[in-house]
């Protein structure tokens, strides 16, 4: 909502626009991560017991359903239709991202470039949006749609690499070593098993990450 805020301002939309747009954010937001923990079998996030700790799965797979729908019922009201396509579009991509997340855990297999495709999905592109949805709505010129797209993708993609660094520390607010005990591997422990030259033990299932 804050990159939101800040765009909209660069773009000179309305409040009642810009509250529109971010939480709109806020909500798909909101939504993967109710996904993402059933997804990982999460058990806390920000501190907190996760919605599928408190309620169970099912109630928490309908709780995102439930926003990423009221997240598109409300953009409709800024009578912008390539607003709403942007946004299913990343919704889209945030399903895509985790797919390929899953196929990597279970295959054991990532090719150069794979842990950065996911990212630019599962995150970056909620970032992007964000950023760009009000060079949309204010009309600017394609130009200014592509740059502002450029900027929240690159800050998705830093704001991923955080992610990725936090998970080994218990300051995260999120479950130590989440990816690792999943069986995941992120850019940290890419890099780490690339640098050692272990990858093809790991894709040959001599290495077990949650044991590491």
């Amino acid at each position: 909502p804050l990159l939101v805020f800040m765009s909209c301002e660069i773009f000179g939309l309305p409040q009642k626009d810009a509250l529109i747009l971010a939480s709109a954010s806020e909500m798909i937001h909101a939504a993967s991560l109710c996904h993402d923990d059933v997804l990982d079998d999460a058990k806390i996030r920000r501190d907190l017991p996760t919605l599928n700790v408190l309620r169970g799965n099912k109630q928490a797979i309908l709780s995102g359903d439930f926003l990423f729908s009221l997240a598109l019922k409300n953009l409709c009201q800024l009578r912008n239709i390539r607003t709403v396509e942007s946004a299913s579009q990343m919704i889209a991509a945030l399903s895509q991202g985790e797919w390929t997340q899953e196929k990597c855990r279970q295959t054991r297999v990532y090719p150069e470039g794979i842990i950065e495709q996911i990212a630019l999905a599962k995150t970056a592109s909620l970032f992007s949006w964000a950023f760009q949805a009000p060079a949309l709505c204010a009309n600017a010129t394609k130009e200014e749609e592509d740059l502002a797209q450029t900027v929240g993708r690159e800050l998705g993609l830093a704001f991923q690499m955080v992610d990725d660094i936090i998970d080994y520390s218990s300051d995260s607010g999120k479950e130590p070593f989440i990816d690792l005990k999943r069986g995941v591997l992120n850019s940290v422990s890419w890099e780490y098993f690339r640098s050692e030259d272990l990858l093809k033990d790991y894709e040959a299932g001599k290495i077990c990450p949650e044991e590491l």
